[in-house]
């Protein structure tokens, strides 16, 4: 798949292997934007105890309908953000507005472009954090909006044949959730389809040139998704592939969060399969959130719960 010229003069990067030859192109720079990839995130301080705390908190659901998002994934991502970021969960509720703010403007973003209420909202939360990098309020975004969206994909993925998301089968219970395992869910689920890049210096591309400017768009999702390398590519393997995912980038841009996203990850994997061979769970209901474009995510997945 080959890189694609686009109506409006832009660029469109696809397949596993023409994406992480742009993702390490020097002449390709992220927008100004464009932080994720250069946040550094302060270490999970215990997976375990996320485990067990997110575990109690859902086994103390009552019997009945839940909506899934909100009850799970974003409760679960605001216990993630207090344990990282050394905040209370009232101080995380406080901070959670600013978050969707710059989250919705990234979501729904079709180049590096960065909007003036992303800007003022980003501002903002540096303010709060007194974090004049950034770095905190990336990883206070990327864990309470992004990891929520990444962990409800997984159960979506887990509970429904959706053709997005086709349902794993019983030999993809985590088994201690491994490294290999939650890649592989990483791969299937991250909630980023695409990153934005800008050319810096002319690039010659099949023969055409791209001038200094010109802005493309990398189909991270593409990449995950490619049959010819990822074989039967939407279903998990429990022992997972040997060909690494390109969710978190590849160097020089790599997300430097990888490492908590996966420890908390690993987390979620554990107290889902635990509350899930618990429960009765049967999906009633999902909506997308609408006008997204560079994420994919849930706005709303409603359940019945049952004590099995």
């Amino acid at each position: 798949m080959p890189w694609l010229r686009q109506a409006d003069g832009s660029w469109m990067v696809r397949g596993y292997h023409e994406v992480i030859a742009a993702l390490r192109e020097p002449r390709l720079a992220p927008g100004p934007g464009d932080l994720r990839e250069r946040a550094h995130y302060p270490p999970l301080q215990s997976g375990v105890a996320l485990q067990r705390v997110t575990l109690c908190a859902w086994q103390a659901l009552g019997p009945g309908e839940v909506e899934l998002v909100s009850r799970m994934g974003r409760s679960f991502g605001a216990t993630a953000a207090a344990s990282v970021l050394g905040i209370s969960e009232a101080e995380v509720r406080a901070l959670s507005p600013l978050a969707e703010v710059v989250w919705r403007e990234s979501a729904m973003a079709t180049s590096s472009a960065v909007s003036s209420v992303a800007r003022d909202a980003t501002s903002a939360l540096a303010a709060a954090f007194n974090d004049q990098a950034t770095t905190h309020v990336q990883a206070f975004v990327a864990l309470t909006h992004s990891l929520p969206a990444l962990v409800s994909n997984v159960m979506v993925h887990s509970l429904t044949a959706n053709p997005l998301w086709p349902a794993a089968d019983d030999r993809s219970l985590p088994v201690g959730a491994s490294r290999v395992l939650v890649d592989e869910w990483l791969r299937c689920c991250a909630p980023v389809r695409y990153v934005f890049r800008q050319v810096g210096r002319r690039l010659v591309v099949n023969g055409e040139s791209i001038e200094p400017g010109t802005s493309v768009t990398v189909d991270i999702e593409s990449a995950n998704c490619d049959a010819s390398v990822f074989p039967e590519p939407h279903r998990v393997l429990p022992e997972g592939r040997r060909i690494p995912h390109v969710a978190f980038g590849v160097a020089p841009h790599a997300c430097r969060g990888a490492g908590t996203v996966q420890l908390a990850l690993a987390a979620f994997l554990e107290a889902w399969w635990a509350f899930r061979e618990s429960h009765r769970l049967t999906l009633l209901s999902t909506e997308t959130e609408a006008g997204f474009v560079a994420m994919r995510a849930w706005q709303r997945v409603q359940l019945r719960v049952e004590v099995a």
